[in-house]
């Protein structure tokens, strides 16, 4: 979710997923005026929230699930 802190990357090895950003968070707009917009959507094997971990910062997007049989391969920071 968006502004909450990440400390695990995250492989899609199977599905799609969908990074989904407030684009109040990106300009000057009211948050109610506007619904999340996708800004890319990841295949199969790529990662997502790998940015958080290195720079220990909030989330800035929201990953979604794009297809039913999509499965994420969870990594904690620990483990990197």
């Amino acid at each position: 979710m968006i502004g909450s802190c990440c400390d695990e990357m995250y492989i899609s090895p199977s599905g799609d997923v969908d990074i989904l950003v407030d684009p109040a968070l990106v300009n000057n707009q009211s948050k109610d005026s506007h619904q999340p917009s996708t800004i890319a959507a990841l295949r199969r094997d790529l990662s997502s929230c790998e940015i958080a971990l290195v720079d220990a910062g909030i989330r800035s997007a929201t990953a979604l699930a794009a297809l039913n049989n999509t499965r994420l391969l969870v990594i904690p920071s620990q483990e990197i």
